[in-house]
């Protein structure tokens, strides 16, 4: 957003000055500089220090805020288009959020962005927006945000949170990745999660003790379980890699979750500008004004009927 300090001027000059390449400034002395002259007029000079500078102030409309990333950093700008889009979005009231799940897009403003790459920033959005709509993939949480973690926290207070976030977050990529079965919705729950650590955090700690076991990789055992848990017919190693960062730090952490926050914002930011952004990205509590006040708590600023998910047949 345009800093609300900043101010547009313009510098005016006397015309006999305005162009001379011999005058910069008014002089505080007498200083004779060479005058512009037509053709056949005799040569004169002009006295810098008589010159009438003027700073005139420019009113101008701040709408920074209003304009999506992807002109800002494009090369060439088709006007028309930047306009058209900045008077859309300046104008977007009750507009509603489609999260597709089977599409792995987002849309709104009749713009739609495709996260069929990015499927980590869109569970992240779903998780977000399952919780706002009260339909929360995890078992344990009742509100429709979610706690950032916080390490000087006590050990169990810390656990809730951080359990809670993962579990969600897991779930809500099983469902994008059309892994949770119909029958169990909630693939994954505190318990089993925990169990899954526990294996996780056993393997890193047996690796230097246990020459196999430290031929193995802890996705490796993430594999295991998934296959032996959802009944995968296939998983590749790598599609669930993200789990072993939650699984080694015990949950999702607040460092975890400002980096699937700032991935989200940064794809998010292509297509709409800070306007739109305040009200679709996941944040703190706002305050009257519309700034992040308490961030501990995180979550859609969006009200429950503004937001659609369409889910797999």
């Amino acid at each position: 957003m345009w800093p609300p300090q900043d101010t547009l001027s313009h510098i005016l000059v006397d015309a006999e000055y305005e162009g001379n390449r011999q005058f910069f400034y008014p002089t505080p002395e007498t200083c004779l500089i060479p005058a512009f002259v037509k053709k056949g007029e005799a040569p004169r000079d002009i006295d810098a220090k008589l010159a009438n500078v003027e700073l005139a102030n420019i009113p101008f409309l701040a709408l920074r805020d209003l304009v999506p990333g992807k002109y800002l950093e494009a090369n060439s700008v088709d006007f028309g288009r930047l306009v058209a889009d900045v008077q859309k979005y300046r104008q977007a009231d009750d507009y509603v959020i489609i999260i597709n799940i089977p599409e792995r897009t987002v849309s709104l403003l009749d713009q739609t962005v495709d996260f069929s790459k990015d499927t980590l920033s869109l569970a992240y959005l779903l998780m977000m927006a399952l919780a706002k709509k009260n339909k929360n993939l995890g078992e344990i949480k009742n509100n429709d945000y979610f706690i950032k973690p916080n390490e000087d926290a006590p050990r169990k207070e810390y656990e809730l949170h951080t359990h809670e976030a993962a579990i969600s977050f897991i779930n809500s990529y099983l469902l994008i990745d059309k892994q949770l079965p119909k029958n169990n919705p909630h693939a994954i729950n505190n318990q089993n999660f925990i169990n899954l650590r526990d294996q996780v955090l056993s393997l890193i700690a047996s690796d230097e003790k246990d020459e196999k076991l430290k031929q193995e990789q802890p996705k490796d055992r993430i594999d295991e379980y998934f296959n032996k848990q959802l009944n995968l017919e296939e998983v590749v190693g790598k599609k669930y890699q993200f789990l072993e960062a939650l699984l080694k730090n015990n949950g999702m952490t607040s460092k975890y979750m400002d980096t699937r926050r700032n991935a989200l914002k940064n794809r998010m930011s292509l297509e709409f500008g800070e306007h739109i952004l305040k009200e679709i990205m996941p944040n703190g509590s706002l305050n009257a004004k519309g700034n992040e006040e308490n961030t501990k708590k995180q979550g859609l600023p969006l009200d429950a009927d503004r937001i659609e998910i369409i889910f797999p047949q």
